[in-house]
Order: structure tokens, then sequence, then C-alpha cells
């Protein structure tokens, strides 16, 4: 079962954001290379910066911009999948090592037997898949959750 990030105003405002970047980076390379001399060495350096930059920018604006279509959250027979942006890999958790699950205001709490913590941002979810999740984890976790 899986849960996808609900698509948001702040996302698109992000990949505005990185797609003005990238125009404004765009427009003081043209700038640059016919205002200015930077000599044979400098021009070689500048231009892989600007290249950086721009790849940058068009990365982040597609990033925010495909974000609603990717799972934030997905639940299989043994184990919870959560999200961690597209350089880290998504972490598991298997059910065995959750001690107890804990709902404060829009954070899910997952306490394990190892003494650590890990969150489920709720913020991220639709309201269906909200109270979907919270279902579940009713089911799978009856006598370990609290504040549900």
């Amino acid at each position: 079962m899986g849960f996808k990030f609900v698509s948001r105003k702040k996302w698109k405002r992000e990949a505005v954001t990185s797609l003005l970047y990238v125009f404004t980076i765009t427009t003081l390379i043209l700038i640059s290379f016919f205002s200015f001399d930077g000599g044979g060495f400098t021009n070689p350096i500048l231009t892989f910066v600007y290249i950086v930059l721009i790849m940058g920018g068009i990365y982040r604006a597609t990033y925010y911009l495909k974000l609603h279509k990717k799972d934030y959250l997905t639940i299989d027979d043994k184990s919870f999948s959560i999200y961690r942006g597209n350089i880290l890999p998504r972490k598991q958790i298997p059910f065995s090592h959750v001690q107890r699950v804990v709902q404060v205001n829009d954070v899910i709490i997952l306490l394990m037997k190892d003494g650590k913590e890990e969150q489920i941002d709720t913020d991220y979810l639709s309201n269906k898949d909200k109270s979907e999740l919270t279902k579940t984890l009713k089911l799978l976790f009856a006598t370990k959750t609290v504040g549900f």
C-alpha cells in the first residue's frame, strides 16, 4: 500500500523559483560572456560553474514538479518504507522493530526497540491518506498506538 505526497502550492512555488533562478543565471551568463573578457583560463572555469548551477536549478525544479507522483510512505506485509529524497535510499522499518507508535499533531513517531525514533510527517499526505494511514496503524499495532 502506498501513500503519495499531496500536491502543494509550496512545491510548485519552489519549482517556479528554481526556474527563475535558472533564467537569472542564464541571463548573467549571456551578459558576462558578451561584456567581459575573462581571459583564456577563467572562461572554461566560469562556463563549468554556470553549467553546474543551471543543471542544479533544472534538477530542483523537476524534483518539485514531480514530487506529488512519488510515494512518501509504503507499507508492505512486514515493513514500512519512508521516502528520504532522491539522493538517500528509502528508510526501511520492519514492523518487528517498532515498540510504540505515537501521534503528536501532524507527526507520527515510531519508537524503535533500539531507542531510535522515525517520523512520518502526515502533513505530506492528503486527508484521505491520513485517515487511511491511522486506520492501518491501529490495525497493525493495536496495543502499541498512543494518541490516535
